[in-house]
Order: C-alpha cells, then sequence, then structure tokens
C-alpha cells in the first residue's frame, strides 16, 4: 500500500514538473520568437529603402511625422499575427494591440530633419554680393526683385555660372548644390544692390539622435 501511494505522488510530482518545464520552455521560446521579430522590424524601419529612412539608421523627421499604424498593417503584412508597437523617444508612432507584455529591442539611430533658412544680401554699393552657405544643403532657391536701377545678371556657385540674363534675372530659380561642401553664392549686378533685391533659401539638414523602440506581442 505505502509503495502503491509512492508511485502515484511521485507520479504527480513527475506531471507537475513536465508541465513547469514544458511552460518554461514555450515561454522562453515565444521570448525567442517576439524579440527576433522586434529586431527584425527595426532594422526594416531603418534599411535605407525603408519608407521612414533618409539613409540606414537615420530617419527622416518628415516621413516619420506621417507615419501610422496603418503603415504597419500595409507594409509589414507578416506582422498580422503579432501586436506591435513602433516609438521614438517618448512618442508612439504607430500600435496594433496591447503590447504591455511583449518584448521590446531599442536601438540609437539619429532622426534628419530639413529645414529652411534665408539670407538676404545687404551689400550697398556697386560691389557684387557673395554669400557663403553651410554645408549640408542640397539645392537654393534664388529670388531676385531689384528696382528699375539695377538689373542682377549673373549667379555664380563656386565659380561655375548657374544663372544668367543679361537683361535681368527676376523672379525664383533653383539651383542643386553638393551637400556635402560649403556653397560660395556670387552675384553680379550692374547697378547698387541694397537688401531685398536678391534672397536666398537653402535647406539645411540637422540632426538629432534618439531611441527607436519596437516591442512585439506574440
Amino acid at each position: 500500500m505505502a509503495l502503491a501511494v509512492a508511485i502515484v505522488v511521485l507520479t504527480a510530482a513527475l506531471g507537475v514538473g513536465l508541465a513547469i518545464a514544458n511552460g518554461a520552455f514555450g515561454d522562453a521560446e515565444r521570448d525567442a520568437t517576439e524579440r527576433a521579430t522586434a529586431a527584425s522590424l527595426a532594422e526594416t524601419l531603418v534599411h535605407p529603402d525603408s519608407s521612414l529612412s533618409a539613409r540606414h539608421n537615420v530617419l527622416n523627421a518628415s516621413a516619420v511625422e506621417v507615419f501610422e499604424s496603418q503603415d504597419l498593417d500595409t507594409r509589414h503584412t507578416a506582422l498580422e499575427a503579432y501586436d506591435v508597437t513602433v516609438r521614438l523617444d517618448d512618442e508612439t508612432l504607430a500600435t496594433t494591440g496591447d503590447t504591455t507584455a511583449g518584448t521590446t529591442i531599442r536601438r540609437v539611430v539619429l532622426v534628419e530633419e530639413r529645414q529652411s533658412a534665408i539670407r538676404t544680401p545687404g551689400l550697398s554699393g556697386t560691389a557684387d554680393p557673395t554669400v557663403t552657405l553651410p554645408r549640408r544643403t542640397d539645392r537654393v532657391v534664388l529670388a531676385f526683385d531689384p528696382d528699375d536701377d539695377t538689373t542682377v545678371s549673373t549667379v555664380r556657385i563656386d565659380e561655375r555660372v548657374e544663372l544668367h540674363n543679361e537683361s535681368g534675372l527676376v523672379g525664383e530659380h533653383e539651383v542643386a548644390v553638393s551637400p556635402l561642401e560649403t556653397s560660395k553664392v556670387e552675384i553680379e549686378a550692374d547697378g547698387e544692390v541694397v537688401e531685398g533685391d536678391v534672397r536666398i533659401e537653402y535647406f539645411p539638414v540637422r540632426t538629432r539622435s534618439a531611441v527607436l523602440e519596437v516591442t512585439v506581442d506574440a
């Protein structure tokens, strides 16, 4: 009788032990799946081909602003079986469900924002204005509105003639420039160039570091 009781107790203990082991194994497998999925999505989001990125590991601020939960559903269909949340610093960009119990992957990224800046050359007299623009701008928009006594005929950028009109440049003109170096803008005019005759708008890039968080709950 005592032997029978001992066998029953041992069998029950073994069953409980196997259940605990299976549960632990299942949790570990689930955590590994969540971690792998979150890491894969994080890498996809910062890939150069991503709709969010400007280049690898650099996010485009304009794209970040319009990113939403629907983008996860339509662009990452392999995630349909998971609840996913994407955050940048303290801001939730997109979420498809409750990921409170999920696994989170974090990676440091750069966020790139292209802003507009304006220079208005203010040299008076017969000297031709020259303005040096900083690096990291990919284009320049020049606007000309001189008075009738002044004719702006030529614009050189880094000693190359980019705009020329003997009868005078008027209105807005966009010129591409290299973002890798400073750009020297030289304006040739017949007559007195005063502030407001020429406006130079350029678009430098500013970057900041941020933490991208991807949480996946299977």
